[in-house]
Formats: C-alpha cells, sequence, structure tokens
C-alpha cells in the first residue's frame, strides 16, 4: 500500500464529509424555506420522509464525531508498511 496513496484518499474523504454536511445544511435551508405557504397532505408526508432521511445523515455524522477519520486512516497505513 503506496502512503501517498492513503493520504490523498485520506484527504479526499475529508473533502467528501465536509461538502456533504454543508450541502445537507443548504438542503435542510432550501426545505423550511417555503414555510406556511406548502401545508397540504403531500407537504406532510414528504416533510416526515424528508426529516427521518436527515435523521440518518445526522446519526452518521454522530459517529465521525470531532475527530477525523483521517488520522485513524493514516495510522492504519503506518501499520500495514510496518508488517
Amino acid at each position: 500500500m503506496d502512503p501517498e496513496q492513503v493520504r490523498r484518499f485520506a484527504g479526499e474523504l475529508t473533502r467528501f464529509n465536509t461538502d456533504l454536511q454543508n450541502r445537507l445544511a443548504a438542503l435542510t435551508a432550501r426545505f423550511n424555506a417555503p414555510g406556511d405557504t406548502w401545508q397540504d397532505q403531500e407537504n406532510l408526508k414528504f416533510a416526515g420522509e424528508f426529516k427521518d432521511t436527515m435523521k440518518v445523515f445526522k446519526f452518521a455524522f454522530r459517529f465521525r464525531g470531532k475527530k477525523s477519520r483521517r488520522p485513524r486512516l493514516l495510522r492504519l497505513n503506518f501499520i500495514l508498511i510496518s508488517l
């Protein structure tokens, strides 16, 4: 395993996570924007499904926590190189 490839992958993974969180925040803001203008049964159904989906993402990000996976990935690479 090439250490530089692992570093590049770890960097890409970090950028992906950050980008995904930013896009989810923007999407949530856009979802909340219509507010009172759309309050029918379809809206309620869609809102429930949207909120359930966002809960899944929040759950996944909670495991990520404040610590990045990048250091763990780099430590794993170091261990594999040492073998």
